[in-house]
């Protein structure tokens, strides 16, 4: 009786409810519903919500809403006669062209006229009105008269602005509404961004326009959220530079890079261009890092070896035969990228050197008798899986079995090396971020918070897709395999003295669509990971068709470079001195510039100097109770150390020497996108990141 007693008692509760909103509705919106006929004389109109903006991980502004409006005219409006329509057209018509610049005085005099005769209530005089254009247009002859008098119409709207551009434009996307387009971030955060629209009632009047039945809203709009992405701006901004410069070089079809964080999976950057056919112009138009699934070949090389090594199959100090750079697998021959002199060498040394025909012995011979053993374990490594990604359109990797109706008595060689499987750019930097990042795998990120009103609702955890791919012996194996082929290998060429580099060169046919491969047409990469004793960020770059040099090591090994050595520069460098003791005072460290100043500064305090420079420019150092000068060369052949200068003298210098700088924060440099004395090359632009002492 008790459970009956109170389900009564709620639904005694809820019918006063009921009651009660009726009666306010009857006493508040009585008169205002009274006077309208009927249902065809109103209408629910939606109150569009603003849309959330998309911002960088430092939040930079990426991607917003700006409003706009649409100008209509009711130019057949009985409260303009005909005696104020032709008095004023003219110089109506002579507004119109002068302040949107697209048609002609006598074009729009015609379209004013002719629509006029038609009675056209709702005629669209122009989209995409600036506000500045509004204010203008409120002092044209009639339409200054107003809606109602003047016929006009003031149609707000908004539109999606990128303020960088092209800047890792089909990531942050678009979602168009009504046709089924949601790309990128803007399409996969679609609801997180759009909020929720409002609603208003409105009442025909008997000249055909609608007012509000009352100045509140039936529902007001609820703006949407904003997201900060991991994109890091400066690291953008150097990624998207390095791929379009190696682009050009190579005259390729299109490219991509990736940069991500090594422990979180967040992507840093990531660059996706393709030549324009109409201006030869390279643009962002297909997001290739997440969409475009091929043969990775070499690439795919360190997977085969780390299935060996975990099955203990494999010994990488075991010598191989590579026949000096051929062998034949029934009647289809393989052979490396190079013919050359090598006879039996050690597995190590055949992964170093990226041999086809020593990789695809090493792996035959272990699993000749069971390849389903191989693939299983491929598998085991989640490499025949999706990422999952928040963006759509990610392509589907390819790791067939033995089951496969392709698979032929040739294909665990060749899958060994990296043919007759698919993985996208994204997967396979995934795999190898795992390497980097001790066996664990973690889903890459594009979005780290939603933001509304300037406050954190939402944040995002790294998302680890698997724990462990092998064990811990084999990635110790791995990463001293990649470590070799920069030190040894294949990529020689991209070795810095600065910091280590750990990473694999690629260099694969494009396969026919009717099947075989091109004979000229190839895919060049590297993928790797820096610095390679302390991994921080891993990277990917492709690039699809290049013309002249094709090998991964020789067309995106530099891009690798170019993006590692400004990354390193500017957020991994060590950090510098910026305080010296003297007599037990803490004094700051003099940054380095014009010897004369200095010296001046350091006289008012009474501070000895040792003045061994034969510069201009000098550097500080401390002594026991003296400051030391020392040289400081500035030449324009090559990129000085600007550590510790002022925001002013290093822009006075790079700029004198033709470089663009551009700075973040405040205080002296503490870090430069381009590493010291690299040679100055025209038009080169350096970031300089500030820092406080």
């Amino acid at each position: 009786m008790l459970r009956m007693y109170i389900v009564y008692l709620l639904m005694l509760i809820f019918g006063i409810a009921i009651i009660s909103r009726a009666v306010v509705i009857q006493s508040t919106y009585k008169k205002e519903y009274n006077d309208i006929p009927d249902s065809s004389n109103v209408r629910y109109q939606a109150i569009k919500s603003s849309r959330g903006s998309i911002y960088s991980a430092d939040e930079k502004l990426l991607a917003t809403s700006v409003p706009v409006f649409e100008i209509r005219m009711d130019i057949a409006s009985p409260n303009i006669d005909d005696d104020l329509f032709y008095k004023k057209l003219d110089s109506l018509s002579k507004g119109f062209s002068g302040l949107f610049h697209d048609k002609s005085p006598s074009s729009y005099k015609e379209l004013l006229i002719s629509e006029r005769t038609k009675g056209n209530r709702y005629l669209l005089i122009k989209r995409n009105v600036t506000y500045d254009q509004l204010v203008a247009l409120r002092r044209f002859p009639i339409l200054r008269r107003g809606r109602y008098k003047g016929g006009f119409i003031i149609e707000p709207k908004e539109i999606r602005v990128n303020p960088y551009r092209w800047l890792a434009y089909r990531t942050l996307g678009w979602d168009k509404e009504g046709e089924n387009l949601d790309v990128g971030l803007e399409g996969a955060y679609s609801d997180v961004l759009s909020g929720k629209d409002g609603l208003k009632l409105y009442q025909r009047l008997p000249n055909g326009s609608w007012r509000p039945v009352s100045e509140t809203n039936l529902l007001d709009p609820e703006n949407g959220k904003d997201l900060i992405s991991t994109i890091d701006l400066y690291i953008q901004d150097i990624t998207e530079n390095a791929l379009h410069e190696q682009l050009k070089k190579s005259l390729a079809h299109h490219g991509c890079a990736v940069v991500m964080e090594v422990e979180t999976g967040a992507v840093k950057a990531i660059a996706n261009l393709k030549i324009d056919s109409s201006d030869m112009q390279y643009k962002e138009r297909y997001n290739y890092a997440v969409g475009e699934s091929f043969e990775p070949g070499s690439t795919f090389k360190l997977a085969s070896v780390m299935v060996g090594l975990e099955h203990g199959l494999i010994n990488l100090n075991d010598s191989v035969d590579i026949n000096q750079g051929y062998f034949r697998y029934g009647s289809v021959e393989m052979r490396d990228a190079t013919v050359s002199s090598y006879g039996k060498i050690s597995g190590r040394k055949a992964f170093e050197i990226s041999s086809n025909v020593g990789i695809s012995k090493i792996i035959t011979n272990a699993y000749l008798s069971n390849p389903r053993k191989f693939t299983d374990q491929l598998r085991k490594m989640r490499l025949h899986q999706p990422l999952g990604l928040s963006i759509k359109g990610e392509g589907i990797p390819v790791i067939k079995s033995p089951d496969s109706r392709s698979w032929s008595g040739t294909s665990l060689p060749w899958m060994a090396i990296g043919y007759e499987l698919r993985m996208t750019p994204l997967q396979i930097l995934s795999f190898y971020n795992a390497v980097a990042n001790n066996g664990v795998m973690v889903k890459p990120q594009f979005v780290k918070e939603i933001k509304q009103y300037g406050k954190t609702v939402k944040t995002f955890d790294p998302v680890i897709l698997h724990k462990s791919i092998a064990n811990t012996r084999t990635i110790m194996q791995a990463r001293s395999l990649l470590e070799g082929v920069v030190e040894r290998g294949t990529a020689t060429k991209i070795k810095s003295e600065a910091y280590k580099i750990a990473g694999k060169t690629g260099t694969s046919k494009i396969a026919k669509p009717s099947g075989g491969y091109y004979d000229t047409k190839y895919y060049a990469s590297f993928v790797g990971y820096f610095p390679a004793d302390n991994p921080k960020y891993s990277c990917i770059v492709v690039v699809n068709k290049p013309q002249g040099a094709y090998y991964g090591g020789d067309v995106a090994g530099p891009v690798f470079k170019s993006i590692a050595d400004k990354v390193y520069a500017l957020y991994l460098n060590a950090q510098h001195e910026t305080a010296m003791q003297f007599n037990g005072y803490t004094f700051p460290k003099p940054a380095p510039g014009i010897k004369k100043s200095r010296k001046f500064l350091l006289d008012a305090f009474r501070i000895n100097v040792t003045d061994s420079a034969q510069t201009k420019w000098v550097r500080c150092f401390s002594g026991n109770d003296y400051i030391i000068f020392k040289n400081y060369d500035i030449t324009k052949q090559k990129i000085p150390d600007m550590s510790g200068m002022t925001a002013t003298d290093a822009v006075w210098i790079l700029e004198r020497a033709g470089i663009k700088v551009k700075i973040k924060g405040r205080g002296r440099v503490d870090k430069q996108s381009i590493t010291p004395g690299t040679a100055i090359q025209p038009g080169m632009t350096i970031w300089l990141s500030l820092k406080t002492s």
